[in-house]
């Protein structure tokens, strides 16, 4: 990375300095600020796709950490080198995501360096003010409250490396239309689709890099190139970009079930009509809005109302809102071209998270890349004003605020800023500590969540407070009478405290509602074994196992309820089975069987 262009008269190695002194500012923020999560616990999906994901196990080329989930291999990927290096250290995990965040802020810096260089004169900017609007861009962005969420909650640095190829690939288009030289320009435009390729296969975020690469070209190089015939040439290049893309969508789109509602889940006792998703995810994106202006009362589960038709007054409210700030970006498109790229990139960058429908309306962590364009359009109204100020200062009726200065007064807001994001990010960082800390501030924040109640309930169990957690378990079910998982919780705390039979009422409840539900009938089969009904669990076992024959635990426990049936030849099959998926549990039980002999 090389140093970005000081004011002139300053000498060269007063721009190294101040070049290093920012990098270093940022590097050290960036890591002091989210130094208290590296022993922060897995959460919610990190257990789905890390801590109990077999496909990570195997860094081999092609195996399960490409198959898993093809269209995310490149996060999968780098989960398996962490798990390759140490295991489920978990402080492994959270270096790597703060790592990638920092690297993502020296990104913003460096790019919106890039954009306002290109934007001095019709910007009206000195080079050392844009220079200072691109580092405090990247200080805000690095110690902004709302980033917590996808560079603490482990399995989303799939947002994290989807934003730095992202980011690198646009960094790599404008430096190759920067170029004369055909052969350098077509290597960084090269390495630009590559990265393109690489941010999609991280989060479908890379889905928009070819409306952002047009949009760059119009605002910042459009007439710009000496060579007519060069810049007709990108024009024609980008819109074959934009075609394939917009045809891509098209194909993922109505390849999927993404018209069709979206049945309830995860403690939601409702279903979600496409229409009622879109509306809701206009008061997400003012929601979005809102907590990059004031990042306050954030949670991990908002339970965030749906909205049901364009006619509800928030619905309405919120469409006005976007539309007026669409508006406002296209109104400031001939002058103020920078704080108009960068309301329009909030839009853009957020748009897959509104376009394609998924049963939770909003998560905090899909504004990561979005919220740059809204900090950046912050930081140029600063210095905007900062001009505003001087002009003030220099007028003969003011001589009495000449002891103000106007940059050094914006320089002090941003860094009081910094300060306070930095706190407010330190504190937020602590809800992550463990699934408690977790799901007790969600509960707080909406205690009508049913599915807070369920993962409260089993951090308590995993705490062995068995009664508060079924409990908790209770008032989930009044929420959501047909919640699984809240059944299936409930008669594990029970089984904990030894009440066999409401434990096997919850699991079998549990399977009326949905046959297919694994955990359930593997834990009526320990809770039937527990009572001595040892044809029940192996029934129940034999079931689980027809669900998922890969699973090493289910062959050992039906093992071992054959070997306590007295069925020796039956139990020494699945022992052998279970051992031979990796299970060291049924290994022994075959040692201490042959020693028996």
């Amino acid at each position: 990375m090389t140093s970005l262009p000081q004011s002139k008269g300053h000498s060269l190695p007063q721009k190294t300095t101040s070049f290093w002194l920012q990098t270093l500012v940022l590097v050290i923020t960036g890591g002091v600020v989210y130094s208290n999560t590296l022993n922060g616990s897995f959460h919610f999906d990190d257990f789905t796709n890390i801590v109990n994901n077999p496909a990570i196990r195997d860094l081999s080329p092609g195996a399960g950490w490409f198959t898993f989930n093809p269209r995310r291999w490149v996060g999968f990927l780098t989960f398996a080198l962490n798990y390759h290096f140490h295991g489920l250290d978990v402080a492994g995990y959270h270096l790597v995501n703060i790592s990638i965040h920092i690297l993502n802020g020296l990104l913003v810096w460096y790019f919106t360096g890039m954009l306002l260089r290109n934007s001095l004169r019709r910007e009206n900017l000195s080079e050392n003010t844009s220079n200072l609007i691109a580092f405090f861009t990247a200080l805000l962005f690095l110690v902004h409250p709302l980033m917590t969420e996808a560079v603490t909650y482990i399995v989303q640095r799939f947002v994290l490396l989807s934003s730095f190829f992202y980011l690198m690939s646009l960094i790599l288009f404008m430096q190759g239309m920067q170029h004369t030289n055909s052969g350098t320009r077509h290597l960084y435009l090269g390495g630009s689709l590559m990265s393109g390729i690489l941010s999609f296969f991280s989060k479908e975020t890379g889905f928009t890099l070819p409306l952002m690469w047009a949009l760059i070209w119009f605002f910042f190089f459009r007439g710009t190139s000496p060579n007519p015939v060069r810049g007709r040439q990108a024009g024609y290049f980008l819109a074959v970009l934009l075609l394939i893309t917009g045809i891509l969508i098209l194909i993922a789109i109505y390849s999927g079930d993404y018209f069709q509602p979206i049945p309830p889940r995860e403690g939601r006792p409702y279903s979600i009509t496409p229409l009622a998703y879109y509306c809701t995810e206009l008061n997400v994106l003012v929601r979005y809005l809102r907590l990059t202006v004031m990042p306050v009362n954030q949670t991990f589960d908002y339970d965030y109302p749906v909205s049901q038709g364009i006619t509800s007054i928030t619905t309405i409210t919120s469409l006005l809102i976007l539309l007026l700030l669409i508006g406002f970006a296209i109104f400031l498109c001939r002058k103020h071209r920078m704080a108009s790229f960068s309301i329009l990139w909030f839009f853009i960058t957020i748009s897959p998270q509104a376009i394609i429908p998924r049963p939770n309306v909003i998560f905090e962590h899909r504004a990561y890349l979005s919220a740059m364009g809204l900090i950046l359009c912050w930081v140029l109204l600063l210095f905007h004003l900062s001009r505003q100020i001087r002009s003030f200062r220099s007028s003969a009726t003011a001589s009495r605020y000449r002891w103000v200065s106007s940059a050094n007064l914006v320089i002090l807001i941003l860094c009081v800023q910094a300060v306070i994001f930095s706190c407010f990010t330190w504190q937020r960082n602590k809800v992550w500590e463990n699934e408690y800390t977790l799901w007790s501030d969600c509960l707080r924040k909406a205690p009508g969540s049913a599915r807070s109640r369920v993962n409260l309930g089993v951090a308590l169990h995993q705490r062995q407070e068995y009664h508060s957690a079924i409990l908790h378990f209770n008032e989930a079910l009044k929420i959501y009478p047909e919640y699984l998982q809240a059944y299936n919780n409930r008669g594990v705390s029970e089984m904990a405290l030894r009440d066999f039979p409401a434990a096997i009422r919850d699991f079998t409840q549990a399977l009326e509602y949905n046959p297919r539900y694994l955990e359930a009938w593997a834990n009526r089969g320990l809770a039937n074994r527990k009572t001595g009904r040892f044809e029940q669990a192996i029934g129940d076992f034999t079931s689980a196992i027809q669900l998922d024959s890969s699973r090493a635990d289910l062959f050992l426990q039906r093992g071992i309820t054959c070997q306590l049936a007295g069925m020796e030849d039956q139990a020494k099959t699945d022992l052998n089975i279970a051992a031979g998926l990796g299970s060291e549990e049924a290994s022994v039980y075959l040692q201490q069987g042959s020693r028996q002999k």
